[in-house]
């Protein structure tokens, strides 16, 4: 008996996929998501009524009847309608703690629901059994793909760049806190802490304190909005000393205390 690989994408067996929300709102008044920057992707499917999304480019994207959309992290976006019922999904899909959109930086995609049976696999979901769970995350996937579309040659590309430093992205993740050091990252890739912080900047785009930043903030972010844990849990999983100085760190990186933010985000105007 013989075998013969099968030759996967290089990431096949690293990208981790987590579900953080999915519900139906309906929406019966005047209403405004202004100036929000999503720190994980969003998957719109409009049952009822119409909107519309305008993007910190300028684009501006009609929300209509049967149409899904898709709003990838990090994009800064408004929405307004009269009246809309929707059905939301938000999730991410990670490489080396950074999310797969993140790096492909796709376009903002809308597809029509004769493409995909949408409220079928959303009525299998709702069953509450295991099959419908896999159901949902076989769309989720599936339309992952179709939103990533021609941006797949960008991803490998900025993937590629990210490949030395995967060791040093696998450790920040892993061990996400304020106190992590450019030290400790540096000796992981056997650089000077100078040379090492150069590079880092001139590969992603920004400072090895401002991405733990950035990472500290979108996971407190996801957290707070998609879970019902108490501060003080968040706080201590993400490494704070206590919740009074995770609060101060979190209002001073996004203008608004974690208590503030949830309350914002668990409203109806901002699901």
């Amino acid at each position: 008996m013989t075998g013969q690989p099968l030759h996967l994408h290089k990431y096949a067996f690293q990208l981790e996929y987590r579900l953080l929300s999915v519900n139906r709102i309906t929406l019966e008044k005047d209403w405004a998501y202004s100036d929000t920057k999503s720190v994980y992707n969003r998957i719109y499917f409009i049952e009822e009524g119409s909107g519309l999304l305008r993007f910190s480019d300028g684009k501006e994207v009609r929300m209509e009847k049967n149409q899904i959309y898709f709003i990838p992290v990090g994009a800064c976006f408004t929405l307004t309608s009269n009246f809309l019922r929707k059905v939301y999904i938000h999730f991410r899909l990670n490489v080396h703690g950074i999310d797969l959109f993140e790096i492909a930086k796709p376009e903002y995609t809308r597809f029509s629901l004769s493409t995909i049976d949408f409220p079928g696999l959303l009525t299998s979901g709702s069953a509450g059994n295991l099959n419908g769970v896999l159901d949902i995350n076989s769309l989720i996937m599936n339309l992952a793909g179709r939103f990533l579309g021609k941006n797949h040659n960008q991803a490998d590309e900025r993937l590629a760049l990210l490949q030395p430093y995967q060791k040093v992205l696998d450790y920040i993740y892993a061990n996400l806190s304020p106190g992590l050091s450019i030290r400790s990252l540096s000796a992981l890739v056997n650089l000077s802490d100078y040379y090492f912080s150069q590079k880092f900047k001139k590969t992603m785009g920004r400072s090895v304190k401002d991405f733990i930043a950035d990472k500290l903030i979108e996971k407190s972010c996801a957290e707070l909005a998609c879970t019902g844990r108490k501060v003080r849990e968040i706080a201590d999983s993400l490494g704070f000393r206590d919740e009074y100085y995770f609060s101060r760190y979190f209002k001073q990186h996004t203008g608004q205390t974690p208590i503030q933010y949830r309350k914002k985000m668990s409203s109806p105007v901002y699901s």
